[in-house]
């Protein structure tokens, strides 16, 4: 939902359309809430300004690591994990 604000006036007989009768001349605030716009189906298009100024430089959609990078990774991670762990325990912060 999106919501918008407005603050607005009766009239000399203190009404406004759709909502009930209000003392004269006073002020109101009301909050009026409406559906979101559908989301075009159709995919983003970059500005005319923009387009035609940037080049692919290989696949955009290739890992960033292959395999074997990511598998040195994650034992680097597994290491840290592992002396974090255990000094925890040592320091006894450890959970039993």
């Amino acid at each position: 939902m999106l919501a918008e604000r407005f603050t607005l006036r009766t009239d000399r007989e203190g009404r406004l359309a759709g909502l009930p009768i209000l003392p004269p001349n006073e002020e109101v605030e009301v909050i009026v809430l409406r559906k979101e716009p559908a989301l075009s189906s159709r995919p983003a298009q970059p500005s005319l300004k923009l387009r035609g100024s940037a080049t692919w430089i290989g696949d955009p959609t290739a890992p960033v690591y292959d395999e074997a990078e990511w598998d040195g990774i994650e034992a680097e991670m597994e290491k840290e994990w592992r002396e974090l762990y255990i000094t925890r325990e040592q320091d006894g912060d450890g959970h039993s």
